[in-house]
């Protein structure tokens, strides 16, 4: 159930029915030159859409800006700073808080938001509406379907697993016909856990990886079918999750025994 769809008293009704809240958080990025450039968004907040459908939840909007300063290069990316990425991440969560809700999950659909999500859920152990959960990686599939649809190409950027998402959701929007060749790949050649600011431009040459034209809307269909599953099974735990209430209880007591007002 999508939150811009409900009345007020919608609203109400599914917070005394003990919905949570759901927010996926995408990215606005080229994705080679074939995908749309808001595709981590679009085929995010779709799916969690769908397991909301099946395991019942209020979808907000989706944020879908991220910080991705190291695909400015190419046209069409709009990356935002990471403190103000923080900030709104955390001025909507007191909006759902202050509604009434107790819980709300972060979907991740852009790779590079973990770092800036994981930093976000630590943050608000000083917060007490709501509790904010974070799927990083509702993406992954078991190891039999991966080879299966990526016959052994390589993955992670427009790839053939993210280009089959796309077919099989927002087929009129892929030009498959853009893709003339197998991706080039680099790197920096620095040891192994050392990083520069521009290792990711020197690896992703071409901002897709592999073959996406082994890219089909079946696979679409396969990988989108378990990546709705696995949302289900994020929302119905968060949804049954009675350990992380009592642990921030007892945590925001004793951390903050000698703060006036907590």
């Amino acid at each position: 159930m999508r939150w811009l769809d409900l009345t007020s008293p919608d609203l109400d009704r599914e917070l005394k029915a003990g919905s949570i809240a759901v927010m996926v958080v995408g990215s606005i990025e080229i994705h080679g030159p074939h995908l749309p450039l808001g595709t981590d968004t679009m085929v995010t907040q779709a799916l969690v859409e769908l397991a909301a459908d099946k395991e019942h939840a209020v979808v907000l909007p989706p944020l879908p800006y991220a910080y991705v300063p190291e695909n400015r290069h190419f046209p069409g990316t709009v990356t935002m700073s990471p403190e103000l990425i923080l900030k709104m991440l955390d001025e909507i969560s007191d909006e759902v808080g202050r509604n009434g809700f107790d819980k709300l999950l972060l979907v991740n659909g852009h790779g590079g938001n973990n770092a800036i999500l994981n930093t976000f859920v630590m943050s608000r152990s000083t917060k007490r509406h709501p509790i904010v959960y974070a799927y990083l990686s509702p993406w992954t599939i078991p190891d039999d379907l991966h080879r299966k649809v990526t016959e052994g190409q390589e993955t992670g950027h427009a790839c053939v697993i993210e280009t089959s998402r796309a077919l099989a959701l927002f087929k009129h929007l892929v030009k498959m016909e853009y893709v003339k060749r197998p991706a080039r790949t680099g790197a920096t050649k620095l040891p192994e856990g050392v990083m520069s600011p521009y290792w990711w431009q020197a690896y992703c040459t071409d901002l897709y990886l592999g073959e996406p034209r082994l890219a089909t809307e079946q696979k679409g269909r396969m990988l989108n079918d378990a990546m709705v599953e696995n949302l289900v099974r994020a929302i119905r735990a968060v949804k049954e999750d009675e350990v992380t209430p009592k642990v921030a209880e007892d945590f925001k007591t004793r951390a903050f025994k000698h703060v006036s007002g907590s």
